[in-house]
């Protein structure tokens, strides 16, 4: 597995003034190899008739995001960028101002039930680049576990879950779920992964194995199968970073 399979070098995270975001912002810093740039986005989607973003937030809320967001700034040499408008574009727009190979999002507002927000599931969609989905819940020394059908977006997951795992010294499990319409049935990914791999075979869908999987890792790598064309509303990707109990790396 090659050593430039990462290639995190222009990070973006995407901050709300009210601090949603700094949850997935402080995971990718912890995630960014050294050398990588950091740049926060944080964007006012005005709304009318009602109070903008930093005036709805009270002035202790404001004085912890402005503290979090100066940590990173001076620590990670982060950079802040202001903007102003539809936010996922804005963000978008960013991404490619920035030629992006990361950007991180919170699950967002907006969504409903086991939903994401309108924000990160269109980011999730449409970036030129990997998404990493996560809350405020911060790392945890439990292990990344990838999830794998054999497609190549699921090969290329597991070939950066493996290289996060040996840069963290964190435990590494492959998942592989059994359940879905069409699974090729028990033991079918033993010509494609290497023995020295910790494989789960798991006999529920891919969504609810993920989901489950999720409650005891540090970290769910995920491919973008799916993500953009016909098939988008089926994506796995979207429906698992939406429950998931852990931050959520989808690749591509």
């Amino acid at each position: 597995m090659s050593a430039a399979t990462i290639t995190w070098d222009r990070v973006v995270a995407a901050v709300d003034l009210d601090g949603r975001g700094l949850g997935a912002a402080l995971t990718a810093a912890a995630l960014m190899p050294a050398g990588a740039t950091l740049t926060l986005c944080a964007v006012e989607e005005p709304q009318p008739g009602a109070p903008a973003p930093r005036a709805a937030a009270g002035e202790p809320e404001l004085a912890a995001v402005e503290r979090a967001l100066a940590t990173l700034v001076r620590e990670r040499e982060a950079e802040l960028h202001l903007r102003c408008g539809a936010a996922a574009q804005r963000i978008l727009e960013e991404l490619h101002g920035e030629s992006a190979t990361l950007v991180t999002l919170g699950p967002g507002s907006g969504g409903a039930g086991a939903q994401l927000g309108a924000v990160t599931a269109a980011v999730l969609h449409e970036a030129p680049c990997a998404v990493l989905i996560a809350g405020e819940r911060p790392l945890t020394g439990a292990g990344v576990v990838v999830g794998y059908d054999g497609s190549g977006a699921a090969q290329r997951a597991l070939a950066v879950a493996g290289e996060l795992a040996r840069r963290s010294a964190r435990e590494l499990r492959v998942l592989v779920a059994l359940g879905d319409p069409g699974s090729p049935g028990h033991g079918w990914w033993r010509g494609e992964l290497g023995a020295e791999l910790d494989v789960h075979e798991d006999p529920q869908t891919a969504l609810s194995a993920l989901v489950q999987a999720s409650s005891g890792a540090e970290l769910l790598v995920l491919g973008s199968r799916h993500l953009t064309g016909a098939l988008a509303h089926r994506s796995v990707s979207e429906h698992v970073a939406a429950q998931a109990r852990c931050p959520v790396l989808v690749v591509r």
